[in-house]
């Protein structure tokens, strides 16, 4: 996107940064659990997840792999030989499990004699300090718990560098072993064959999946531990609600002496052949005296069973209702056979925060309505409408098993209409807000802009003393309202309103002075912020003729005071925004002339004082609307020669005041445009150039947290560079590019919910981020960024009211989410797709004045479709596609 630079402002990004050897270490685990679940994935896929280490990764990874392989094949021969190893006092005998962290093994203690089972933090893991950490922090927690139904731990020792802990051996199995837990949709895979997906249309314009979680289990289910699972459906679930009782009380015992599991799972919850339940894997306990071993922000455990507040990463809400709430999602998947949420793991911590539980009575009318209720709520969104114990989840669950009424009970409406706005309480504050605000009607107005202009009349007296100040109440309350509104969706009325009663109360002091024939410096001052804002509010014709009134204003003054440059350059700087008009309208002659001017008045100003700031400022700033323009117009050379001179004359300011941000922001504008400028020409220049924009941008967003307009220029940066390196064919840092813009713009949304320029640039960059994911060959990863362009796009056609522009948007996105289903295999949803896709471009095509080019995209789209039906052997519903087809192109020849 390129960037034109009038009084409007540019962008900033606030993501989180960690240290390098943090990530380094994360990205190595999720190699290895990937490795060792026997998906074997290319190094982009890494780079891709982890854009702030790529280069490592690059560096590392090839001979780590190579390092994992050869561990593998040493496991498998050392698994296979008979001789049981020895690690101290116990003889290894057989593997059990394996995690990403230890291997846990049957050994037996070579002093007592008796079975135990061994879990060995090997020594390559020792040499993590967080991995160490954890393997303590199990054996004191362990250590500390004496309960029948938590695994106790005999000893903790030390051999040959290797740490092991020497738990009871539980014959038996983990539950997810012995409960089959269905998935509900045919999982898509990352490794599919690459699609072409210059063949479907592409319209220009969020977090890239993270691998699947793998915890490697060994056990062969016992027929003894197989027939304790009841068949009679009844049956089974009140064995299930028996073994959670149990389970609960265990939780409840660890609660009791300070200790949060963080980590309840069907996979840490065995069943011995006894049928008693045994709650293992105290690794990533909170207790009251390791509170620092994790950081806000850490996401630790299996991401399924994540209460909400551990999903945000938020550790300081984590307590004992959190381990309720995991255990709720597993007596819900343990009694339904469903999984609670499904997806990447990035997909499922947004569905943990924002999407309900299918009721268990929805999938089976015959489920216990009283055991739905307790699942409900143990897993409520908000931890202070869970059971506030454990304990009094047992008691419920023992109700149930009774056949007595539980304390839980279904939600009322005006609960759920709570728990509702709880999950979407920034888009109902706005709502909120947007309703007062329409409530009040006209008296908006008065309420508050012309309230604070009154006050200001009132006491005013047309003096030079207070005249600044009068104004500069005005400004900040009408622009900064402006500004605000203008992230919150349906408030154009009340924007233009507001606008207008500022031009209004501008007019107003203009009238006076022009009456009064005095102060024709603030006139002409006022006269330009009248200009500015009729381009918010008004149409271009009334912005261009608000222009010229500034530009005559000026130009009077300019020749009562021919050596006051201060006026000569606002006179200059009239001049270029009368340009910009032209240039926006398409009259490029006139915006030719009205930038000759203003370069012509303002090198005379450089070649006065070379030191002015103010005006090569100034200029540098025209000059960079100049190039633009040539841009814009395909003339690569003259923009350049313009872009060229900005960037020299603006980095030379920045070079001798590194506070002037004003010309850092030009600046950052004009390599912007740079970029796109060498784009045909010099594509290495031009990766340049957007890097160079992105880090100036970077730099103004890091100074100014508050300021929402940076992080948007700072998002279109990045969104810029990626459509370049994508055009390079560089799709995997085309992928971060657009990954990162998507971010920007989704914590944007977090304080401008429902804003329509937010959610536009987000369908954009998400779009983009499927389209490179797509060429990668990760069509799952792609789906799941064009479903997210999907969600965003949808909004900005509801806000608009089905603008052609945005429709046409939307049909092409749908274009693209259907190639990928198509070649993820998924003909259904492909074909839907490209029906709405069609739907979608056709409304628009009718709706505007159309060109040859968006005809041949809407033909596009149909020969998809019919491609798609024709797989599925539907020729006649494909033959009527063409058909229709070709009678608009005909149409449109005629």
């Amino acid at each position: 996107m390129l960037m034109r630079i009038d009084n409007e402002a540019a962008a900033r990004d606030s993501l989180t940064s960690f240290k390098n050897s943090e990530q380094l270490e994360e990205a190595l685990d999720t190699v290895k659990a990937d490795l060792r679940a026997g998906k074997e994935r290319p190094l982009q896929h890494y780079e891709v997840m982890f854009p702030k280490i790529a280069e490592l990764i690059r560096e590392v990874m090839p001979s780590f792999v190579a390092l994992e392989q050869v561990r593998a094949k040493q496991r498998d021969d050392a698994s296979s030989m008979q001789t049981p190893r020895q690690i101290g006092n116990y003889e290894i005998h057989s593997e059990l499990g394996r995690g990403g962290m230890a291997v846990v093994y049957e050994a037996k203690d070579s002093k007592l004699g008796r079975r135990v089972a061994l879990k060995v933090l090997p020594f390559a893991s020792g040499l993590k300090a967080i991995s160490v950490l954890r393997f303590q922090n199990e054996a004191q927690v362990l250590a500390q718990l004496d309960h029948p139904h938590i695994v106790p731990v005999y000893d903790v020792g030390e051999h040959d560098g290797s740490r092991f802990l020497a738990m009871k051996l539980i014959d038996g199995a983990p539950l997810d072993d012995v409960v089959t837990i269905e998935s509900h949709r045919t999982a898509a895979s990352s490794d599919d064959e690459l699609i072409d997906v210059d063949t479907p249309t592409v319209i220009e314009g969020f977090d890239v999946p993270t691998s699947d979680e793998s915890v490697q289990h060994r056990h062969d289910v016992p027929m003894s531990i197989q027939h304790l699972l009841p068949v009679d459906p009844t049956e089974r679930l009140q064995f299930i609600a028996s073994i959670c009782v149990d389970a609960a009380r265990a939780l409840h015992a660890a609660h009791e002496c300070g200790v949060v599991h963080r980590n309840v799972e069907p996979s840490n919850l065995m069943l011995d052949e006894d049928g008693h339940i045994w709650v293992t894997d105290f690794g990533l306990a909170l207790t009251r005296d390791n509170e620092s071993m994790t950081r806000t922000g850490d996401l630790l455990g299996t991401v399924r069973y994540m209460s909400p507040e551990q999903a945000r990463g938020n550790r300081n809400l984590v307590d004992a209702r959190s381990d309720v709430y995991s255990l709720g999602i597993t007596l819900y998947e343990l009694t339904t056979g469903r999984a609670a949420f499904e997806g990447e793991p990035c997909e499922i911590l947004y569905r943990i925060e924002s999407q309900d539980l299918v009721l268990p009575r929805k999938l089976n009318p015959e489920f216990p309505r009283d055991l739905q209720h307790i699942i409900l709520k143990a897993t409520s969104k908000t931890p202070d409408q869970r059971y506030e114990t454990a304990e009094q989840m047992a008691q419920d669950l023992e109700r149930f098993l009774a056949g007595e009424t539980t304390t839980a009970r279904a939600p009322k409406l005006s609960e759920r209409a709570a728990r509702w706005m709880g999950r979407r309480r920034r888009t109902v504050a706005a709502i909120a807000g947007f309703a007062a605000m329409t409530f009040a009607g006209s008296l908006i107005t008065t309420a508050l802009v012309y309230n604070e202009m009154t006050k200001t009349e009132a006491a005013r007296e047309l003096a030079e003393a207070n005249f600044e100040e009068t104004q500069s109440v005005v400004d900040r309350f009408g622009l900064q309202l402006d500004n605000e509104l203008s992230l919150i969706e349906g408030t154009d009325h009340l924007r233009r309103r507001v606008l207008n009663d500022v031009i209004q109360h501008y007019r107003s002091f203009i009238n006076r002075s022009q009456e009064s024939g005095g102060f024709t410096e603030h006139l002409a001052v006022t006269l330009n912020k009248v200009a500015s804002l009729t381009e918010r509010a008004g149409t271009p014709e009334e912005a261009l003729a608000a222009h010229v009134d500034a530009w005559r204003a000026f130009d009077q003054i300019v020749a009562s005071d021919p050596n006051n440059s201060e006026w000569a350059v606002q006179l200059a700087l009239c001049d270029n925004n009368i340009g910009l008009l032209y240039a926006k309208s398409g009259n490029f002659p006139a915006a030719e002339e009205r930038y000759t001017a203003a370069q012509t008045s303002l090198r005379k100003l450089v070649e006065a004082d070379s030191t002015d700031s103010t005006s090569r400022r100034a200029l540098g700033q025209t000059l960079n609307n100049v190039g633009l323009m040539y841009v814009e117009r395909n003339e690569s050379e003259k923009a350049l020669k313009s872009l060229s001179e900005a960037q020299a004359i603006l980095f030379a300011i920045t070079d001798s005041d590194p506070g002037d941000e004003l010309a850092q922001r030009y600046l950052a504008a004009t390599f912007e445009n740079l970029g796109a400028a060498h784009r045909t020409i010099s594509p290495q220049r031009a990766r340049a150039a957007h890097a160079d924009a992105i880090r100036l941008q970077q730099q103004l967003a890091d100074a100014h947290p508050d300021r929402v307009d940076f992080r948007q220029e700072l998002a279109i940066c990045y969104d810029s560079f990626g459509v370049l390196l994508a055009n390079m064919k560089e799709q995997s840092d085309a992928a971060k590019a657009f990954a990162t813009a998507a971010d920007i713009q989704q914590q944007l949304l977090t304080t401008s919910p429902g804003s329509p320029i937010v959610l536009r640039q987000l369908a954009w960059s998400s779009n983009r981020l499927g389209q490179s994911l797509a060429r990668l060959g990760h069509v799952s990863a792609a789906i799941h960024a064009l479903g997210n362009s999907l969600k965003s796009q949808q909004p900005v056609c509801d806000i608009t009211a089905n603008n052609p522009q945005d429709v046409w948007t939307l049909g092409g996105i749908w274009n693209n989410y259907g190639f990928a289903s198509e070649g993820n295999g998924d003909l259904i949803a492909a074909e839907n797709a490209y029906r709405l896709a069609v739907e979608k471009l056709q409304a628009a095509f009718d709706e505007s004045t159309s060109s040859e080019s968006q005809r041949a995209t809407l033909n596009r789209a149909g020969a998809n479709l019919a491609r798609v039906l024709k797989r599925q052997g539907k020729a006649s519903e494909a033959s009527a596609v063409l058909n229709d087809l070709q009678r608009g192109t005909n149409n449109d020849d005629a």
